[in-house]
């Protein structure tokens, strides 16, 4: 009998001497081996099984599944372990849901495990002896749900701190701090186009919390007008880079983005997506060549008005000339003073073009509107 049937029989002898549990438990591992393990073990014991290989799965389990224990390793792909953690106490349907920490880096871990929001903390070691810890835990958390396991990691007398997962988890600590320094919003995405990372400032732009946020569909961020642009943008991507720095792209919040596409080249042909908010920009950029506009309304506008002026002032000089040895009883006078009323008129609005031409040097006043009415629509008697 090879070394892993000896062990695994030794879990089903033990299985034997405890009862039934007939509880929901959600295994979390990306290593097919444990999962198989911990299925055998806790099946064996009347618990009902769930397994997942990674956080993304996690979460769209748990759209529709509410487990009573979750078990989950620290370091996974996608979505690491402690930031799983920090999501699933932040679900309110999962308020009475157990987690339970299964690390083989509990160790050399330095963050409080408590502030991560497990109820205990297993360490990894030979499955015969794993396994016992793995019931003992499970059963304290069922006989006494208020039974604060938070500062003990179960079996750490047994393992020993490796100076290479040390360095390694300070690099990766290292890394998430100069990503959340970044004034660039970042993603790290699947080849599903599954949003798997994002940094502060990606989680800011978009406006959605990080527990919402992970896991979503990319497209679902972008407004709907936009997700067609966004989609040809995805297929795109090649070994090369791909900038769209020239076109921006509307959120479902409102706020308009650049996007620039980095493929990662390995197994899992993920991408980075980098946005940046160019909402106040593309406002500025609106704003300008509205003020272009205008001003070269107003070029027009002041051009128009001292071309009109110089006609005006042709009218106005030749009903001045018939006025000037004209009898007040003629027939006419009435009639071209009429029209020098109307000159005037024109005249005024002329100023008004100007004052609109030269940025608004115009005067504002109360007007009479009876009195315009009279001036300007009253025919004068032709008879």
């Amino acid at each position: 009998m090879s070394m892993m049937n000896v062990k695994e029989a030794q879990v089903l002898e033990t299985a034997k001497k405890r009862p039934g549990k007939e509880k929901k438990v959600l295994v979390v591992d990306n290593n097919p081996v444990v999962l198989g393990f911990m299925n055998n073990l806790l099946v064996n014991h009347g618990y009902q099984v769930s397994t997942a290989e990674d956080g993304v799965t996690v979460l769209k389990i748990l759209e529709t599944y509410v487990p009573d224990v979750i078990m989950l390793d620290l370091i996974m792909p996608n979505i690491s372990g402690d930031k799983l953690c920090r999501i699933l106490r932040k679900m309110p349907r999962l308020q009475n849901t157990h987690v339970v920490i299964l690390s083989a880096v509990a160790a050399e871990y330095e963050t409080n495990l408590a502030d991560l929001g497990a109820h205990a903390c297993i360490a990894k070691g030979p499955f015969n002896k794993m396994s016992e810890r793995i019931l003992d835990t499970l059963e304290k958390l069922e006989t006494s749900p208020v039974h604060d396991l938070k500062n003990e990691i179960v079996g750490l007398e047994e393992t020993y701190s490796r100076d290479i997962v040390k360095e390694l988890l300070s690099v990766k600590r290292h890394l998430e701090v100069v990503l959340s320094s970044i004034s660039e919003g970042i993603f790290e995405i699947t080849s599903e186009a599954r949003i798997v990372y994002a940094n502060q400032t990606a989680i800011s732009i978009v406006g959605i919390a990080e527990e919402q946020l992970l896991s979503l569909h990319v497209f679902e961020l972008f407004h709907e007008l936009d997700r067609v642009r966004v989609d040809r943008l995805f297929k795109s991507i090649t070994d090369i880079p791909r900038s769209a720095n020239s076109d921006s792209y509307r959120l479902i919040n409102g706020k308009e983005v650049s996007v620039n596409i980095f493929p990662i080249s390995d197994a899992e042909n993920k991408s980075v997506l980098v946005i940046n908010d160019v909402s106040d920009r593309k406002r500025l950029e609106t704003e300008l060549r509205q003020a272009h506009k205008i001003e070269a309304i107003g070029t027009l506008a002041g051009g128009i008005a001292h071309d009109f002026n110089n006609l005006l002032m042709g009218i106005q000089g030749y009903t001045s000339l018939m006025l000037f040895d004209m009898n007040t009883n003629h027939p006419f006078h009435d009639k071209l003073k009429r029209i020098e009323d109307q000159v005037r008129s024109g005249a005024e609005l002329t100023k008004q073009l100007l004052g609109f031409a030269r940025g608004g040097r115009y005067e504002v006043k109360v007007a009479d509107m009876n009195e315009i009415m009279d001036k300007t629509s009253a025919p004068a008697s032709w008879e």
